[in-house]
């Protein structure tokens, strides 16, 4: 199933970045309670990682949020 989600994520990866891409690894992961803002990577390369919840959630819960912008170097 982690073989068949990064082919997946690969082409959709692809198309955000424009340029070729580096699957790594699908991985599960079980997160509970909240977290303060953050940054992924420091790594000075382009990337995109993917999340998918199995139950429904809101900004009251756990929900990803993302800040317009944030993806921008001089953001963080």
């Amino acid at each position: 199933m982690s073989l068949s989600l990064l082919d997946r994520a690969e082409v959709v990866a692809k198309m955000i970045l424009d340029c070729a891409v580096l699957a790594t690894r699908a991985k599960a992961v079980r997160y509970s309670g909240d977290t303060s803002w953050h940054t992924d990577s420091v790594i000075p390369i382009s990337s995109v990682g993917f999340a998918a919840y199995l139950e429904p959630l809101g900004t009251d819960n756990g929900a990803l949020r993302v800040l317009p912008g944030s993806h921008r170097p001089e953001f963080s």
